[in-house]
């Protein structure tokens, strides 16, 4: 009978399925779409927001940064949430250092001066924590509740542009700051019974 229930346990769920295959369909796309980018796209109609490389990119990012929560909260479970980062940074580094070297991107190192390297150290700190602390809270609380409350990096972050290196949001800009932070927190309130 122990058998029978380890076997079963093992088996992936309907809903297991459905992640994995949504998480295929996301990467695929993020590869097509970097190919083309990566190739000689350029747009003639650069005022449009939505034409430029920098917006595509930022979409790209936002489409894979959804699936981390949802892979990470599949994955982590009965796995601690700082082995399953440490195993996450691992991947990262590869896949990194492999997408780093199919596009030669190792003659620019010595344009990396020590400023520069002490900054990317402290990103790198920064990003770690972000993701220790995250996958802390999938590992007790639900994805609907925890990445919202991660979005909060996005005012975050502005207001800290605006101390820190001089960048100046304008009133429209700041209002959709604020509806950011706002939907972060209506979105994570848990639901009334």
């Amino acid at each position: 009978m122990a058998g029978h229930s380890c076997r079963s346990s093992a088996r992936l769920s309907e809903r297991d399925a459905v992640i994995i295959v949504a998480a295929i369909n996301v990467v695929n796309i993020a590869a097509r779409s970097w190919s083309r980018i990566a190739g000689d796209y350029t747009a003639d109609y650069t005022s449009v927001m939505f034409a430029q490389k920098w917006f595509l990119y930022a979409v790209l990012a936002a489409a894979c940064a959804a699936m981390v929560s949802i892979l990470g909260k599949v994955g982590m479970k009965d796995v601690n949430p700082v082995l399953a980062t440490a195993l996450r940074s691992v991947v990262m580094m590869l896949f990194t250092l492999a997408v780093c070297t199919a596009k030669n991107r190792w003659v620019h190192l010595a344009q990396v001066h020590p400023f520069a390297f002490v900054m990317i150290v402290l990103s790198g700190i920064a990003g770690a924590t972000s993701w220790l602390f995250g996958f802390e809270a999938l590992s007790i609380a639900n994805v609907s509740q925890v990445a919202p409350i991660d979005k909060l990096s996005v005012p975050l972050a502005a207001v800290l542009a605006v101390l820190f290196l001089g960048e100046r949001p304008t009133g429209v800009n700041w209002i959709g700051i604020v509806l950011i932070a706002v939907g972060a927190y209506l979105t994570a309130r848990p639901a009334h019974s």
